[in-house]
């Protein structure tokens, strides 16, 4: 198990003076040219700086602004970042289709099929501990089974947008994604349980085809209590190794650890914003809450289009 962490302070107290984490990185990262009071701004400024091909998406700058605001409103719960390009969005849509028909809740999300490969795991240090074995290796994203269990995250906004393989702004506006995936090979994997017809399952593709083909990159702000965020997540880097702030890979006692140095600008403090991901454990059987981003003027509610029989074989 990791060292445990030198602040005690109650977490909340991170938001003083009401910097939510995502303003914290701009902050760092803009400089001088960071406006204190003009959220708007300095959205558009970064995007400029790195972004420029939609920095002029006026549309998508409000629904940036407006996800750092939820951010701020939200200061008893931590965000984490995901971007994926179409064809998984349209999985994690099937995915959160099951689960809403499952629990009876039309605002479930979830990001993995089932919770098969999380039960070995009761907390981020078991899982840190089995992936590192215990501690004699660095972790590595890419083996097995360690994607069955934990997305790659950003913990701020536009957090590593010096690589774009670590940034999920890059995914968005790129439709991009890190592992491909065969759609039919995995709805059968997925849904041969429910005894779904093949044919129900190349209905499936064809929505895909018709609605989310065209539709670009996904980037969802996940939700969830600080205390669990403690329990299911990790400071990353990359490939997923830890990347502990002085000895620390809890976040939210990371992020309170950060804003307590936002008076100064030094150099240790910029790398370690620049570098920051993170890597979180989302059990589908956990209720999250998300908001998903497209640069398209109006988002699709693709799991409103999954044939109404999908939904009735898994209640």
């Amino acid at each position: 198990m990791a060292a445990a962490c030198s602040s005690k302070h109650h977490w909340r107290r991170l938001f003083e003076p009401q910097l939510a984490p995502s303003e914290l990185h701009l902050r760092a990262m803009l400089g001088v040219h960071y406006h204190p009071h003009d959220l708007a701004a300095n959205v558009k400024k970064f995007m400029q700086a790195h972004y420029p091909d939609a920095a002029g998406n006026e549309t998508l700058i409000g629904k940036l602004v407006a996800v750092i605001e939820t951010e701020k409103a939200n200061p008893q719960h931590f965000h984490f970042y995901h971007a994926c390009n179409n064809q998984i969005a349209f999985a994690y849509d099937v995915y959160t289709a099951l689960y809403q028909a499952l629990h009876a809740d039309a605002q479930w999300a979830a990001f993995r099929p089932d919770s098969e490969h999380f039960r070995k795991f009761t907390n981020i240090d078991e899982f840190i501990a089995f992936y590192s074995q215990n501690g004699k290796l660095d972790i590595n994203n890419n083996d097995e089974h360690y994607h069955d269990c934990a997305l790659s995250a950003n913990v701020f906004l536009f957090g590593n947008h010096q690589a774009p393989s670590s940034a999920s702004m890059y995914y968005l506006l790129h439709n991009k994604v890190s592992r491909s995936v065969d759609l039919h090979e995995l709805f059968s994997s997925l849904l041969r349980p429910f005894q779904v017809s093949a044919e129900e399952i190349t209905r499936l593709l064809a929505i895909y085809q018709l609605y989310a083909a065209q539709q670009g990159g996904t980037l969802y702000q996940i939700a969830m209590p600080a205390a669990e965020a403690s329990r299911l997540s990790y400071a990353a880097g990359s490939a997923g190794v830890l990347n502990a702030w002085q000895t620390c890979h809890d976040l939210p006692e990371i992020m309170q650890s950060l804003q307590a140095k936002h008076g100064g600008a030094g150099s240790q403090l910029h790398s370690y914003l620049s570098s920051l991901q993170a890597r979180v454990m989302v059990p589908p059987h956990l209720r999250l809450a998300v908001q998903a981003v497209t640069c398209n003027q109006r988002i699709c509610n693709r799991a409103a289009m999954l044939p109404a029989s999908l939904a009735t074989k898994c209640r």
